[in-house]
């Protein structure tokens, strides 16, 4: 009853929903790490119930399994009422921009969502113009990780101008995507104006190297900007 933190990584579960069942009748668990434990599309479902009927998870990384679209958009639908989960880590999933409604449910109505890691899963643009759309209006979301999505130039310029108008993101992350030699400098000249966002991964693409050193120091004159307010 009073077990708070659970990592069970690396384990092998069959493709039942018994464990994932007597895991969420745990009252008091904040912490749970299920990465690379085999977790199907049923077992995602599980949880999605046991959170929608209120359990107080606060932390959850289910990366590195085979959830799939249909498990994912359900999670998401899920937390886009939910008031406890701040982190939530589905890496390495198999589902693709069909989570696109779900998503953009999750970003215009979760209040507390603060880390979000969709990364190497096949999203495409799709995925990003939904956060260009939605970004603007979210105000908790702090660190966003879309490397290996596919995402190519005109979704990356998208967020970017939407990141403009957004005051809470500071992390993101667009490692190993379909980023020209170009891209870059647009980047840099659309991100000019933002002074929160204090770091960005623009590795792994052909992004020029002069663009992303340039990048950089933006992101750290941000840095800078930030210890002078605090």
């Amino acid at each position: 009853k009073t077990l708070k933190y659970l990592n069970l990584k690396g384990n092998h579960f069959s493709q039942g929903t018994h464990l994932i069942e007597g895991i969420s009748k745990n009252p008091s668990l904040i912490y749970l790490n299920l990465n690379s434990c085999s977790i199907s599309t049923p077992a995602c479902l599980t949880l999605s119930s046991s959170i929608s009927n209120g359990w107080g998870i606060i932390s959850l990384d289910l990366s590195n399994n085979k959830i799939g679209s249909l498990g994912v958009s359900t999670l998401l639908t899920t937390l886009s009422g939910n008031s406890t989960v701040t982190t939530l880590n589905l890496s390495s999933n198999n589902f693709d921009s069909s989570i696109g409604p779900s998503l953009k449910k999750l970003i215009l109505s979760n209040r507390v969502l603060n880390s979000l890691d969709l990364s190497k899963n096949r999203l495409s643009d799709t995925i990003a113009v939904i956060f260009s759309e939605t970004l603007p209006s979210n105000d908790s979301l702090t660190d966003l990780n879309l490397a290996t999505t596919w995402i190519t130039d005109a979704g990356a310029v998208s967020m970017a101008k939407s990141i403009v108008r957004n005051t809470s993101l500071l992390r993101l992350n667009l490692k190993d995507n379909f980023l020209s030699t170009l891209v870059g400098f647009e980047l840099l000249d659309i991100l000019q104006s933002n002074h929160t966002l204090l770091w960005i991964d623009l590795s792994s693409n052909q992004v020029d190297t002069f663009a992303i050193d340039a990048v950089n120091s933006l992101c750290k004159r941000n840095r800078i900007l930030l210890k002078e307010r605090k």
